[in-house]
């Protein structure tokens, strides 16, 4: 949504890519688009409640026996894939960290373009 404080403000990125345009040097940006922060408003409402108009937008599974995780997968990383939360008492899935839960691509709404949402925070 924008340029992390601690690296500069969009107009010190816009300052870089005209100037890496000048000495024909491109920039990449790194776009994840899988996941977000466990601290991002998107998820703190998709985990407040199964009712939210936001609970489906991530990976959310109820646990197998005994507490355990809905299945054996494992993280890029080779830990679980599945991390409970005691709020919303279900397991979230995780592809890397668990501070990074998954969208639920399966959800048109979660998996839609970018657009005003993001845009706005």
């Amino acid at each position: 949504m924008a340029v992390d404080p601690q690296y500069g403000t969009m107009a010190d990125f816009d300052r870089l890519v005209a100037e890496a345009g000048k000495r024909h040097i491109r920039v990449i940006s790194d776009l994840v688009v899988n996941h977000t922060s466990d601290r991002h408003q998107w998820f703190l409402e998709s985990r407040a409640s199964r009712k939210n108009p936001k609970a489906d937008w991530y990976v959310w599974r109820d646990g197998g026996w005994f507490g355990r995780p809905p299945n054996n997968w494992l993280s890029i990383f080779g830990h679980g894939a599945w991390q409970y939360d005691g709020v919303r008492r279900q397991f979230y899935y995780h592809a890397f960290y668990k501070q990074q839960p998954d969208l639920n691509w399966r959800n048109p709404e979660s998996a839609r373009p970018c657009t005003t949402s993001c845009a706005s925070g």
